[in-house]
């Protein structure tokens, strides 16, 4: 599978490469075709792609938040990352204040528990 780099200008006129999956390119390609059909015109796929995100509002909704984390969240590479930062802090003598807290889940159905209680 193939990437196609986008840059994305930053402030300071800095640039952050991006690199595309296959099904992200062949999406904008097809979004260019349907704006083609309709009036030829041409846009940098930077711009257009610039031009997308800005669109989106600053803060995202909560649901795509809780979506990207139950996409992307993976607790053996936490844990791995976390077992790194404790060993570093450790080697640099700051581990005597260091606490690690596991809360555990929260139980999902806790009103259906509580109305079956008398």
């Amino acid at each position: 599978m193939s990437d196609a780099n986008v840059t994305i200008e930053k402030e300071k006129n800095s640039r952050c490469h991006i690199s595309l999956s296959e099904i992200s390119l062949r999406k904008i390609e097809g979004w260019f075709d349907q704006i083609n059909s309709k009036k030829r015109i041409k846009i940098p796929r930077k711009d257009f792609v610039n031009w997308i995100i800005e669109g989106k509002p600053d803060n995202l909704p909560n649901s795509e938040i809780n979506a990207i984390i139950e996409h992307f969240y993976d607790e053996e590479k936490f844990l791995k990352q976390l077992l790194v930062d404790i060993r570093k802090a450790k080697s640099t003598g700051i581990s005597e204040n260091l606490e690690v807290i596991v809360r555990p889940k929260k139980p999902e159905n806790r009103k259906e528990n509580s109305d079956s209680m008398p």
